[in-house]
């Protein structure tokens, strides 16, 4: 790894800290239930920005410091990320060339994926989740898919290596 591509991801790492700050901020209840899940969709971002230094360790670290910071069970993000950059790592090309529109469908896919996953853990140890009301963070954060999508295009084009070659 060459000191450009090291200076490079601090962009990274901050966005990771932004999106837990923003899963901490407090809402009101009805706010609170349609929260983004904003970890999830920088980490669908990385994956598709730079897959070469983005990948499942990268994921899994990220999930494991959600579930600290928000006190859930140990591993359940972690897994969760690491499925969906998993696919996402696997279509990453795919998901680049396409429009914005289309990606914010694949978004919901992949937070669907992640939603059924949490959901599927949660029965497993006996947590009460239910309603369709559990759903609708899938649907807000492929709402805001194309603003996330945006502002970490351009941070990442404030980094030094990403301006050599930005694939996104």
């Amino acid at each position: 790894m060459n000191l450009s591509e090291q200076r490079g991801g601090w962009v990274i790492l901050i966005s990771f800290i932004i999106a837990l700050m923003l899963l901490a901020i407090p809402l009101p209840q009805w706010l609170s239930i349609a929260r983004p899940e904003w970890a999830a969709l920088v980490v669908i971002y990385w994956a598709i920005a730079v897959p070469n230094r983005f990948g499942l360790i990268s994921a899994w670290a990220a999930g494991l410091l959600q579930d600290i910071l928000m006190g859930n069970i140990m591993g359940l993000h972690a897994m969760s990320f690491v499925i969906i950059s998993y696919i996402t790592l696997r279509l990453y090309q795919r998901i680049r060339i396409s429009t914005i529109l289309r990606q914010s469908l694949t978004v919901l896919m992949l937070m669907l994926l992640n939603q059924f996953i949490l959901l599927w853990i949660y029965n497993l140890t006996g947590h009460k989740v239910g309603g369709l009301i559990y759903w609708l963070p899938s649907i807000t954060s492929a709402l805001v898919w194309p603003l996330i999508f945006l502002l970490l295009r351009h941070f990442q084009s404030l980094a030094p290596q990403q301006r050599q070659a930005r694939g996104v």
